[in-house]
């Protein structure tokens, strides 16, 4: 019986963001790519009830505890109160504007 040895090291991965990756990004790019990576990181909310922070002004219920019904009486479905995330999602649209220029050119090539 042949038995081959075992490699103990660690198995390179596709998605390393090192520094050789970074290198050969223009500099804008790089910067735009930082940004984006620390407006994301600023999010500590993964859309769940657990970090519910928003309030309703007539009752303090979370939206998963009152319940809303449709027109057809139907009742299958959750209204999620997104005040307190608008700024991040216009933040998020002047981001992706600014880089959608130099994103467009870099698809040309």
């Amino acid at each position: 019986m042949n038995i081959s040895k075992i490699s103990l090291e660690t198995p390179k991965s596709d998605l390393d963001f090192g520094d050789k990756q970074e290198a050969k990004q223009p500099s804008a790019l790089k910067m735009a790519s930082m940004t984006r990576r620390r407006s994301s990181a600023t999010s500590t909310c993964s859309y769940s009830s657990a970090c519910y922070t928003g309030s309703s002004d007539e009752d303090n219920v979370s939206p998963r505890e009152n319940r809303q019904s449709n027109s057809t009486g139907s009742s299958d479905f959750c209204v999620k109160n997104i005040n307190a995330q608008q700024a991040f999602g216009r933040r998020e649209i002047e981001i992706a504007e600014k880089e959608m220029p130099g994103i467009l050119a870099l698809r040309k090539r």
